[in-house]
């Protein structure tokens, strides 16, 4: 309950009043935090539907389970009170899974029939009247017929029982029984230890469990499908092989063709490089050879040539010196060779600088004769 303004409020609850206040009521609410979104009083009353440890009926302590009975209520009333003047609020009420907390004994009780050892049997005799009845009868009937036994067995030894041999066997024998029962009994403790250690194990790792033969079974499921597609396979591969046995020999009769075409393709390739090569061999022989016979004729061409410009050469040089004469006595031919060449190539620039120069008057006759015809078409 929320109190949005005036004074403060009092809620109470109840299960058997209809209208409960502060004095009938059992349950009374209690202050909590309120909402931030809310801002005021909050009053929660909590009611958990359930028995309690101390809650449940002697009469059905033995039998009752707590974590699935509950009382045999269906109301929960709940009233509420202000408390100094006028007050206005908002009930609110929200429902939650419970959580039952098991006390020792009961918790023993749940192990007990879960594992179903003698102590979790005897809880269903004693919560069933019929077999506990029964059980009675069976336990009384067992003891008469022991009692008359160890009469008989009384009646019949009493005489060998008090000598000191007998008395020194007696011993012995209860000393070896003992032994024995003391060997079995260890001998089943641990049978019953290890049996309820394997039982709490494969309960404990039961998820695990259920996990790995899920796993398992899944390998089972792909292995045959795989199995499965195989088949299929060698049966598709099978019905092709037999459906193309017919044409075995046609394939093979093409893969020789083929084979034989690659060979003489090969080979013709092969005689081809040869021929090849031997014709280039051929061709480089007769280039070698004519250009070994060019050279000859033309080393004899210019030596004869060489003969001749000498002869020429010489007969220039000799009517030079005839005309430089005069000039020999003062230096030597070397020295009017070189002058000769000299005045030459002054003379070759100078003839040069006269071509550029015509070249350039020309060059501007010719732009400006350019302009004028273009004057006279723009005119016509």
């Amino acid at each position: 309950v929320d109190s949005s303004s005036g004074g403060s409020v009092g809620v109470f609850g109840a299960l058997d009043v209809e209208r409960p206040h502060s004095k009938s009521a059992p349950m009374r609410g209690k202050e909590v935090d309120p909402d931030p979104l809310h801002p005021g009083e909050r009053i929660q009353v909590k009611y958990d539907h359930m028995y309690g440890p101390g809650d449940v009926p002697i009469e059905l302590s033995d039998t009752l389970d707590r974590g699935k009975a509950v009382p045999p209520v269906s109301f929960l009333c709940v009233g509420i009170e202000a408390i100094g003047g006028q007050v206005t609020y908002t009930v609110k009420y929200s429902i939650e899974p419970l959580r039952v907390k098991l006390t020792r004994e009961e918790m023993s009780r749940r192990l007990r029939q879960v594992y179903r050892g003698w102590e979790a049997k005897l809880d269903d005799i004693k919560r069933d009247p019929d077999r506990r009845a029964e059980f009675e009868a069976m336990t009384a009937e067992l003891q008469s017929k022991r009692r008359e036994k160890m009469k008989q067995i009384c009646a019949h030894e009493l005489s060998k029982m008090w000598t000191p041999r007998a008395l020194y066997e007696q011993l012995q024998n209860r000393a070896t029984e003992n032994e024995r029962k003391r060997r079995e009994a260890y001998a089943r403790k641990e049978q019953h230890d290890q049996e309820q250690y394997e039982r709490a194990f494969q309960h404990a790792t039961r998820r695990e469990a259920r996990a790995e033969q899920r796993r398992l079974e899944e390998e089972a499921q792909e292995a045959a499908a795989l199995r499965q597609q195989r088949a299929m396979q060698w049966m598709t591969a099978l019905v092709w092989a037999a459906r193309m046995s017919g044409k075995i020999d046609l394939v093979t009769s093409a893969r020789d063709l083929r084979r034989r075409l690659v060979e003489e393709t090969q080979a013709a390739t092969l005689i081809q490089r040869r021929w090849k090569a031997i014709q280039g061999a051929k061709r480089r022989y007769r280039l070698y050879r004519n250009v070994i016979v060019m050279r000859r004729t033309m080393l004899c061409h210019a030596r004869v040539a060489q003969l001749a410009e000498r002869q020429t050469a010489a007969g220039l040089l000799i009517t030079f010196l005839r005309r430089c004469r005069h000039e020999t006595v003062e230096r030597g031919p070397v020295d009017i060779a070189r002058n000769f060449r000299h005045k030459v190539v002054v003379l070759q620039r100078k003839w040069r600088a006269v071509r550029a120069m015509r070249q350039a008057r020309l060059e501007v006759l010719l732009g400006v004769f350019k302009q004028a015809l273009d004057k006279d078409k723009d005119v016509e």
